[in-house]
């Protein structure tokens, strides 16, 4: 009885070792954020988040108890994390560049505890959810579009790699999906990046992605092409020429250059206005508003500002 026993032990030690999530941070919990929200660019999140990096334009963290609404002090926003206390928040926007020049959009790479092999099939697992509408919107809770993400699979940290899905827009609750691959050579992390852009305010709320190890038959298989994610400011647009060649290694650095080209040229435009001024979700906002604030002038040209009280 007692053999019996030990058997039926090392056997369930051995399901339990292969379904261990392969993703080390896929439910954001690992991170040292002291504020409910925050969004933050690629430096500031790399040096926040544990295990996922920031390679594309603003990504952001939500907790269970934010609440980003003065209007409604009692109204949660994200209506709760799908799993422990954090979900991210991607969005697409045209900030830095007029709509249809250009647009960034959230991108970064989960890092996995080992590396992907050809011999394996994979099951990759999330939720989704479409932004929660306030109860009425004002100037400080604006109603944000929904927004579809791209999975990848990728051998470099700042390289979105080779998609392996796309989801569907989030629905009104936390939405499970998955996607079972192989992949013909190695890859060493899952990406994701935002899929809807060109226009302001599409956003997503996403969580608690879960990869294993599987015998299911794999319904994608794919090559990894790692060409890393670069940009060129062309225009005062970032743009990728999806080649690696482009003189930007990150999204970040390429719209601070193109952001400091159009003030430039603001300052040299006498005849510029202020059209108007929208928050890190594209959101309306006031001159009075804490935080990143971008200024939007008539001439296409944007100066981002971060106002600190």
């Amino acid at each position: 009885m007692k053999k019996l026993t030990l058997i039926l032990l090392v056997l369930c030690a051995f399901t339990i070792k292969a379904q261990q999530n392969l993703v080390l941070n896929g439910s954001f919990e690992l991170n040292t954020v002291s504020q409910c929200h925050i969004s933050m660019f690629p430096n500031d999140w790399n040096a926040t988040v544990d295990y996922i990096t920031s390679f594309g334009s603003q990504a952001a963290l939500t907790n269970d108890s934010c609440i980003t609404c003065s209007d409604f002090p009692n109204y949660f926003w994200g209506g709760g994390a799908q799993e422990g206390h954090w979900f991210g928040v991607v969005a697409s926007k045209a900030f830095f560049s007029p709509v249809g020049n250009g647009w960034n959009r959230s991108m970064f790479s989960f890092h996995l505890s080992d590396t992907l092999n050809n011999l394996t099939n994979y099951k990759l697992s999330f939720y989704i959810k479409k932004p929660t509408e306030y109860p009425t919107e004002t100037n400080q809770c604006f109603n944000v579009k929904n927004n579809t993400i791209k999975i990848g699979v990728s051998s470099s940290v700042t390289s979105y790699g080779t998609i392996i899905y796309q989801s569907p827009l989030g629905g009104l609750d936390w939405t499970q999906h998955s996607v079972v691959f192989n992949i013909t050579n190695t890859a060493e992390y899952i990406t994701v990046q935002t899929a809807i852009g060109d226009t302001n305010d599409y956003v997503v709320f996403i969580d608690n992605f879960v990869l294993v190890e599987t015998t299911e038959q794999a319904t994608v298989s794919v090559t990894v092409n790692n060409i890393p994610h670069t940009s060129n400011c062309i225009n005062n647009a970032c743009i990728d020429p999806l080649d690696g060649t482009g003189t930007y290694s990150n999204f970040y650095d390429c719209a601070a250059s193109c952001s400091a080209t159009a003030t430039n040229e603001i300052q040299a435009n006498p005849k510029k206005y202020l059209l108007k001024i929208v928050d890190i979700l594209g959101r309306e906002s006031k001159p009075t508003a804490t935080g990143l604030l971008f200024y939007i002038y008539n001439d296409g040209t944007v100066e981002k500002r971060i106002i600190i009280e």
